[in-house]
């Protein structure tokens, strides 16, 4: 029966051009903490990630870097020559391959330095955020300009810096490149508009790469395309999957604060096609993770790409909040499933260990009550403990073996019930047979709905267990 559900899940894939999740319900969870460098003296950090996963930061003009992926333990690369920055340094960001970071030192001047020797020089080259193009070009947001600062210019005082974009109506704001090399960027504060706080717009490789060759800057207000308002558009980023992530508030001008916004990659890409604009109240295609609400944070978010993590910053706070990704991510729709074994229940994927005459539980709900009515289909699959099951390439979402060469077939179990409305859960108790050891059973549910951003289907997150 599995086998005849393999010519489906293609077709739609092939039809839909899925790729990745159109939603982000149950896809990051709460972590805790990870632990900075102390700052006793006030000097102000700033931080980044590297390729392998440790932390670099920046503690006024002191150099630590985090002694494993994760430990929340330092050591000290080193000094940088200089006054510490009286308001701390802008940004820290280091290089695609590791090998160098940036320093934004508050006063006109970025640092490049060799990681770990910290060698280098400093550039003439006013900031306020940055991100690296490539491992030879640093794209810097000015007042009301961008840049693309040449590392490897030779006259530090007169670096190559050409200005891509110009005129922006307002302080300067985060900017990233996606895979494709359009660069987004946007309005950091309004001063003389038209673009207010938060306005974040795009502008494709060839234009700003045109704006290089030709020595004509794009301008912010009248070029490139407005993609939609988030917080205050400081920082952007991308997550590993295309989600786009914005941090900031908007302090002044009454706008949304006190949050961290993650923004799906099917909604980025219906805003690039002028389907809509980026919400960040979307309750299905956006995420607001605000971990410490009483404070009314003005969040900075960065991406881990060795753990997958994102990693939340306050301002002065002695550590950052840390969410991890689900394991088994699913479309990330209106669709939970979440699973426990003698006792309480987690939507976050995990791997459960199971005995036989454990009590298994799954529990089946639409959080939002956009599926309510509808009857879902609960898959498990069999496969050896240590080894992983891998879905089909063109539908990412799924996390079982279609294919005819699986070990083991697909079983499937029809709930007697449909979905309840928004807070209802469908529970379902198993209980652990005998006989299992050295296997793992894999299990994820699918609700056929046309509100599904492939037309078809919503899928869960996948549970795992093993005997």
């Amino acid at each position: 029966m599995s086998r005849r559900l393999l010519p489906l899940f293609l077709l739609v894939s092939i039809m839909s051009g899925l790729t990745a999740q159109e939603g982000l319900i149950d896809q990051y969870f709460a972590a805790g903490q990870r632990a900075l460098p102390a700052d006793p003296a006030f000097l102000g950090r700033a931080f980044d990630v590297a390729p392998d996963g440790r932390l670099v930061v920046a503690v006024g003009l002191d150099i630590y870097q985090e002694d494993a992926p994760g430990a929340g333990t330092y050591s000290l690369l080193g000094t940088l020559p200089g006054t510490p920055p009286m308001f701390g340094p802008a940004f820290l960001r280091i290089s695609p391959n590791g090998s160098k970071v940036a320093y934004g030192d508050n006063a006109g001047g970025v640092g490049i330095y060799d990681l770990p020797q910290l060698t280098g020089a400093v550039f003439n080259a006013s900031h306020f955020d940055a991100t690296w193009l490539d491992d030879d070009h640093l794209a810097i947001t000015d007042f009301g300009v961008v840049t693309l600062l040449d590392v490897n210019s030779t006259d530090p005082m007169n670096p190559a810096n050409p200005i891509l974009i110009q005129n922006i109506g307002g302080a300067s704001a985060g900017i990233t490149f996606d895979a494709a090399g359009n660069l987004f960027t946007g309005n950091g504060f309004t001063i003389g508009g038209p673009s207010v706080t938060g306005d974040i717009k795009v502008f494709d490789a060839l234009s700003w790469t045109a704006a290089i060759t030709s020595g004509v800057p794009l301008d912010f207000e009248n070029d490139g395309q407005f993609l939609g308002n988030v917080l205050s558009a400081s920082p952007l980023g991308f997550d590993g999957r295309g989600n786009l992530l914005v941090g900031g508030g908007d302090a002044f001008g009454g706008g949304a604060s006190g949050y961290a916004a993650v923004i799906s990659r099917g909604a980025v890409r219906d805003a690039l096609a002028g389907a809509g604009v980026l919400d960040p109240n979307d309750p299905i295609r956006a995420l607001q993770l605000d971990p410490n609400p009483s404070s009314g944070s003005f969040y900075s978010v960065t991406y881990d790409p060795a753990s997958g993590e994102l990693l939340l910053g306050e301002f002065g706070a002695a550590s950052l909040w840390v969410f991890k990704p689900s394991s088994y991510p699913g479309s990330g729709e209106d669709f939970s499933m979440a699973a426990g074994v003698n006792g309480p229940t987690s939507l976050e994927p995990a791997n459960h260990m199971v005995q036989a005459g454990d009590t298994i539980v799954l529990e089946l709900s639409s959080p939002l009550g956009g599926n309510a009515g509808l009857l879902p289909l609960v898959m498990a699959q069999a496969h050896m403990a240590g080894t992983n099951l891998v879905g089909p390439a063109l539908f990412p979402s799924l996390h079982l073996d279609f294919s005819a060469g699986a070990m083991f077939p697909i079983g499937l179990f029809v709930p007697p019930a449909v979905l309840l409305p928004a807070g209802g859960v469908q529970s379902y108790a198993f209980t652990a047979a005998s006989g299992l050891g050295g296997l793992a059973v894999r299990v994820q549910a699918l609700v056929g709905t046309p509100l599904a951003g492939n037309g078809f289907f919503s899928a869960t997150n996948a549970q795992e267990f093993i005997f």
